[in-house]
């Protein structure tokens, strides 16, 4: 009997540790992913490198519904890639305005969402910043 305790508990402890939960907020994505790419530099303004990406990127589903979100925010000098459903992020990607003619991108991601997303979604701005 202690064998079998112990064989489910060790499952059990496996298990737990493939399990990776979303943030609550963008904030404490940036300070805690899983995956992050950040003070990439792209020779192309960050509206025009977002509006690009966007009608590029395959974006990404969660439940079956469209979770990818972009905002601009021409005032701030800063455009915002997210996924994110019933108010939890898994991945958060910030386009920062330098110049008129470069940007700076910084990439958050969780879990497999976020691992296979920032790689992808990055090599799509490259193309879109030549």
């Amino acid at each position: 009997m202690l064998k079998v305790v112990i064989v489910f508990a060790t499952f059990l402890g496996g298990c737990s540790s493939m399990v990776t939960l979303p943030r609550d907020n963008k904030d404490a994505l940036r300070y805690s992913p899983d995956i992050k790419e950040d003070n990439l530099t792209f020779n192309a303004n960050y509206q025009a490198l977002v509006k690009c990406w966007d009608e590029k990127a395959e974006k990404q589903k969660v439940n079956f519904s469209n979770a990818t979100h972009t905002n601009i925010y021409s005032d701030l000098g800063v455009a915002e890639i997210t996924v994110s459903y019933d108010n939890y992020y898994y991945l958060f990607i910030e386009v920062l305005k330098v110049t008129n003619d470069k940007s700076t991108v910084n990439a958050y991601g969780m879990g497999q969402i976020g691992s296979s997303n920032i790689p992808n979604w990055l090599s799509i701005m490259r193309t879109c910043a030549n």
